[in-house]
């Protein structure tokens, strides 16, 4: 190995990469080296079975001296063609690649998948953990099962990988084409499709648009179903009781839906507030960032996922959280009303 590779990219490469590489860039060598595989899994003679036979160590002698004559001769014909391939692109193994397909393999062996696209990926080199964006299209899988395929994901590539799945049934994807139009023609390419089960084709020739039209209409839903609710809380001197966190939650929800369609042109089939979040953290992590503190996040969660009593409850009930979290939760939603509105202008 030492002849054939720099010491410096051993550890790159896996047993079975190591001979794809000899059988591609050293096509004679990777006989011999077949020939020696050979000899070591010929059996022992073991002579308690025979009433007369060679001994052990000549045995064990005889193979030995069969492997070094294989290797003389692999060397020695080795340098009369090793510069042959000299001039030929040796591509190190793309790990990247490599990690995409274990995940596809390990989705498609336990979910039923008709179809998987990667919508985004990055890598973290510090730690070297992998983060994926993906659709996720299938008849058996929904989306109140989307935590459950996270977890078991990180559990299966002990934490390396971490995922955000839109999923979807072939069927509501059929049903909802004009709609997705921008997000269909932006991110299901087939560039970025990795899985298509073999009973179903797709239609790449077929010719979509964007709707610039129906997303600043969708965009202008969003903004005057919420514009209302901000008014509760224009007061001097506000303290936040419990029918905030409604308000809030409800805000929150439409702002993020506004945000995707204005970013994705999607909207998902169902959602809740930390499904949502989910979404917002990986589809728009550049307007996350800018909109929210990373430590805040969890917070405003769990305020606007608060369930509401709907039982007679005590005046006195304690609220879910202190003051400064409502008003995290509310700067959040006037930063992304913000957003929604200067990307409006920009785009008119």
């Amino acid at each position: 190995m030492n002849v054939l590779l720099p010491k410096s990219v051993h550890q790159n490469f896996t047993a079975s990469q190591f001979q794809l590489f000899i059988e591609k860039y050293y096509p004679h060598f990777a006989k011999t080296l077949n020939s020696i595989l050979k000899i070591k899994a010929m059996p022992f003679q073991d002579p308690a079975e025979y009433v007369i036979g060679e001994s052990q160590q000549h045995g064990f002698q005889k193979k030995i001296n069969k492997v070094l004559r294989c290797l003389n001769n692999g060397v020695a014909e080795l340098n009369a063609f090793h510069h042959n391939y000299l001039d030929q692109v040796i591509s190190e193994p793309q790990e990247d690649k490599l990690i995409t397909q274990q995940l596809v393999s390990f989705l498609t062996t336990h979910y039923k998948l008709d179809a998987v696209y990667v919508l985004g990926k990055t890598k973290n080199n510090n730690n070297n953990r992998y983060s994926f964006n993906l659709l996720l299209l299938s008849d058996k899988l929904n989306i109140q099962q989307h935590d459950a395929v996270v977890r078991n994901v990180s559990s299966h590539f002990k934490g390396r990988v971490q995922l955000c799945c839109l999923i979807h049934s072939t069927h509501w994807l059929q049903k909802h084409q004009k709609q997705l139009q921008g997000f269909i023609v932006k991110y299901m390419v087939p560039e970025s499709r990795v899985y298509l089960k073999n009973s179903l084709v797709c239609n790449d020739t077929l010719q979509l648009f964007e709707n610039t039209t129906q997303l600043q209409t969708y965009w202008q839903q969003r903004l005057n179903y919420i514009e209302p609710l901000f008014v509760a809380f224009q007061q001097r001197d506000l303290v936040y009781r419990h029918g905030h966190i409604l308000l809030l939650k409800n805000i929150f929800q439409h702002l993020v839906l506004a945000l995707l369609y204005q970013h994705m042109h999607y909207v998902p089939s169902m959602y809740s507030c930390r499904y949502l979040m989910h979404l917002f953290q990986s589809f728009v992590p550049d307007v996350c960032q800018k909109c929210i503190a990373g430590e805040d996040i969890t917070e405003v969660l769990n305020l606007v996922n608060t369930p509401v009593e709907f039982f007679p409850q005590p005046e006195t009930a304690p609220l879910p959280c202190t003051q400064q979290v409502f008003a995290k939760a509310l700067c959040l939603c006037e930063k992304l009303y913000s957003e929604i509105q200067n990307n409006q202008l920009l785009n008119k």
